[in-house]
């Protein structure tokens, strides 16, 4: 994202990590007319063990975060 806003190049990643410098400025969306499919994001974890109070605190958090 830096050697984008230094003019290094595209990039291509999703509107909530950009959006800060887009509002700013200092990144320009470019292609912006082309449809890609969304790609979720996931978290892993071994179904051996319960899912204890900390991890199902980060999943919410997650959760919320990329809503």
């Amino acid at each position: 994202m830096d050697a984008a806003a230094r003019d290094f190049g595209i990039i291509r990643l999703p509107l909530f990590v950009v959006a800060e410098r887009v509002q700013s400025g200092s990144l320009v969306p470019v292609l912006d007319h082309l449809i890609h499919r969304d790609y979720g994001i996931y978290v892993v974890h071994t179904a051996k063990r319960r899912v204890n109070k900390r991890m199902r605190i980060l999943i919410e958090g997650l959760t919320q975060a990329c809503v």
